[in-house]
């Protein structure tokens, strides 16, 4: 369990590295608390949809 776990903090930090590598610092630096508040909001929602039509 704790190794899945691990696993996808691994992963997860290394998207968003890529991401902050591909889109630049200067969009970066214009994102605030609030967007990256929602697209956590956003990306949860969308799990928990699919996890809801996988049933």
């Amino acid at each position: 369990m704790y190794t899945l776990i691990f696993i996808k903090l691994i992963l997860s930090f290394v998207s968003l590295w890529i991401i902050t590598f591909l889109m630049g610092r200067k969009e970066i630096c214009q994102f605030t608390p609030l967007d990256f508040f929602t697209s956590i909001l956003l990306s949860e929602r969308k799990r928990l949809m699919k996890q809801k039509s996988e049933i």
